[in-house]
């Protein structure tokens, strides 16, 4: 198998049995739920309830644009971390066929336009991380921390950060 890694523009030729072993571990080490039949239809049929009891968000003329005509299960690819131990990969999920897929994108503008949400903590890049760090006055107090996400997909215990951070 030829993929691409996770950071860098790298590709990496592996065999497919690494590559599902990696995917199989990273399902198994985070607490999913195993489903023994297909959902889709009952999602889509959600769905469409759903927008037809939303008159003041969709109108009826516009409910059409929000249907998945032929939706299908989320899929999964792991992009390989090269840079780790035992090579874990970066799950990257197309949601593009999803049922809720066109409904959640025109949610997140219509929540956009009401609730603009500030990007003070978003960096672009490193240019602009150290840019924006070279502003900050310096003292003796000044302590950088630098938090290693090892997955994404975590409970992470916020009441508990605080007292970890300090």
């Amino acid at each position: 198998m030829i993929t691409k890694v996770d950071k860098g523009k790298s590709i990496v030729i592996l065999y497919m049995d690494n590559y599902n072993r990696n995917v199989d571990n990273f399902i198994s080490n985070n607490s999913f739920t195993l489903i023994t039949r297909d959902i889709t239809n009952k999602l889509q049929r959600d769905v469409k309830t759903a927008t037809e009891a939303c008159r003041e968000v969709i109108p009826k003329e516009d409910r059409w644009r929000y249907k998945n005509l032929n939706p299908t299960i989320p899929t999964i690819r792991g992009l390989l971390k090269v840079h780790r131990d035992d090579y874990p990969i970066r799950p990257v999920i197309n949601w593009k066929n999803a049922p809720v897929y066109k409904i959640a994108k025109m949610l997140t503008k219509k929540l956009l336009i009401h609730i603009p949400l500030p990007y003070i903590y978003n960096v672009k890049n490193t240019t602009q991380l150290i840019n924006d760090l070279k502003e900050i006055p310096y003292n003796d107090n000044l302590r950088l921390a630098s938090l290693d996400i090892a997955n994404m997909y975590t409970n992470i215990p916020t009441g508990e950060l605080i007292t970890i951070i300090n």
